[in-house]
């Protein structure tokens, strides 16, 4: 394709690029941004095959289309600028203002000259003399990183030089007992009080086998003993607890829901059935956010979970949670004194073949909850504002506010009234 520009006028000629045979007979047109309409179509010139002119083009970046076609060989994929003026000079009216359009038009200054010149309103020495040089360059003030990082740093030789994570870890303790994979190479002495030495003083629980402890700990628990008074934790090997804030113990302590149905699921069988039991946090007595997550992919024949207290709220997907894959692996995944919780907007949440004993269904703004082939075992509660409850064979005690289900295939010998319903 050919072009020849001359002042608001553009022409035009299309040829086959295999045989350069002249191509007539298509419909020219050029867009402006964004493209999606025509801006002008091109007349073809009489007796000169292939030969296509546009009038009176405005200044602008346009995409050449054939026939409705974007043709990329016309400015490629970004477009092309079309400038309207005499002799092809761009006119002023574009241009930054405090530039002189003439700068551009002679070439004294570049493309890149310019753009380092955009936007400079003031002496360009007095800006200079304002910056700081990057070797060397001496602070005047404080600087002030906004959150940002200052990185890359080399390795301290100076009392007051800037330092890096690597050489702290490598050479100081953690403040809060958190060491990873520090280790102390050699002695550490504490010092307390006036002309006092000591090694270590101690001031919290004793709760991992290699934890240090102080000489009046050891003289009380070996009291203890002698008394008779001590006796060890005792608990079933049935129960996995779940404490978010607490140590991982194999097969005993978990800090999330998942972890602990994972290690269940290694236990349970048809002869060990296996409870997970959550321990509220100290705050408000529920989990963490994010350790509080109950996934259709915890599910594991077995594997029970309950609230220490029915004051623990449990999270939900938006997901199918289904127990085992047919009618008579209903029974053995039990819910028990949790509130199960959907938190979002449009929530679409199906159980199928669960047990359910003493829970409340939280699900506020939500799209929809269904329960399928399910039994509810001493009180339910259902929670369902803003959204639709659906129950297909569910049997047991259950009670609603602010909605009835829509209800079927159930015992047809029920009774409910606006805020309750019995099967």
């Amino acid at each position: 394709m050919a072009s020849s520009l001359m002042a608001s006028s553009l022409i035009l000629i299309l040829r086959d690029p295999s045989t350069g045979q002249a191509i007539t007979g298509k419909t020219l047109s050029l867009r402006v941004y964004p493209y999606n309409s025509d801006a002008y179509i091109a007349t073809e010139l009489s007796g000169k095959p292939g030969a296509y002119q546009f009038l009176n083009v405005n200044t602008g970046k346009y995409k050449l289309f054939v026939d409705g076609s974007e043709d990329s060989s016309f400015g490629g994929n970004n477009g092309r600028w079309l400038f309207d003026g005499d002799n092809g000079t761009i006119p002023i009216d574009i241009l930054p203002s405090n530039i002189p359009a003439d700068k551009i038009a002679n070439g004294s200054v570049s493309n890149q000259e310019f753009q380092a010149l955009n936007g400079i309103n003031d002496n360009i020495q007095s800006q200079l003399d304002n910056k700081l040089d990057k070797s060397n360059g001496i602070l005047t003030g404080n600087l002030n990183a906004n959150s940002n990082k200052i990185v890359n740093l080399a390795t301290p030789s100076n009392n007051k030089d800037a330092t890096n994570l690597n050489y702290v870890n490598s050479n100081f303790l953690r403040k809060d007992g958190n060491l990873g994979t520090q280790n102390i190479l050699s002695n550490v002495n504490f010092s307390y009080g006036e002309g006092a030495s000591y090694f270590f003083r101690y001031y919290g629980p004793i709760t991992h086998n290699n934890d240090i402890t102080t000489r009046l700990f050891v003289e009380n628990k070996i009291q203890e003993y002698l008394s008779g008074s001590l006796t060890a934790f005792q608990e079933s090997p049935n129960i996995i607890r779940i404490i978010y804030s607490g140590t991982q113990e194999t097969n005993r302590v978990y800090r999330t829901i998942s972890g602990a149905m994972s290690a269940a699921n290694q236990l349970a069988s048809i002869n060990r059935e296996m409870w997970c039991i959550i321990h509220g946090s100290g705050i408000y007595d529920n989990l963490k956010i994010n350790y509080n997550k109950y996934l259709s992919s915890d599910i594991h024949l077995y594997c029970h979970l309950s609230g220490a207290h029915p004051n623990l709220k449990v999270e939900v997907d938006e997901d199918q949670y289904i127990v085992g894959l047919s009618d008579s692996d209903l029974g053995k995944v039990i819910l028990s004194n949790i509130i199960i919780w959907g938190p979002n907007d449009g929530h679409q949440t199906l159980f199928k073949r669960f047990v359910f004993q003493n829970c409340i269904f939280l699900f506020n703004n939500a799209g929809s909850l269904s329960l399928e082939k399910c039994y509810l075992l001493g009180t339910n509660v259902f929670l369902v504002n803003n959204g639709s409850l659906s129950m297909t064979n569910v049997k047991g005690n259950m009670y609603f506010t602010n909605i009835i289900p829509n209800e079927s295939g159930t015992n047809p010998d029920y009774f409910y009234d606006t805020n309750s319903l019995l099967l």
